[in-house]
């Protein structure tokens, strides 16, 4: 069972970044990617496919891959205190581009 829903899931993911990509010319407001590099749902590779196409388009957009999160599991540790500074960039350019 857990391989089923496994492979369904990345079935429904791969599924939302296509539709996500085929609507992505009706954005017009600026994007925050925030993913967790071990997420074992979604894989990130997702995340820096739409990263790419949104500066394609010229869409501002910031990309975050963290530590700090993942798809329902939390670790804190050293290696994780590294990846605040990107983090509060990602907000501080969310906030800034708000209008």
């Amino acid at each position: 069972m857990a391989l089923y829903n496994k492979h369904y899931i990345n079935f429904r993911a791969k599924h939302l970044i296509f539709i996500v990509i085929n609507n992505i010319n009706n954005l017009n407001a600026p994007v925050i990617l925030l993913h967790g590099i071990n997420d074992n749902v979604i894989q990130s590779s997702k995340s820096i496919t739409l990263h790419q196409k949104l500066k394609e388009l010229e869409i501002p957009d910031r990309l975050v891959l963290t530590p700090l999160i993942s798809h329902g599991t939390g670790k804190i540790g050293l290696k994780i205190l590294f990846s605040i500074p990107a983090l509060i960039k990602a907000f501080a350019f969310f906030y800034k581009n708000i209008k």
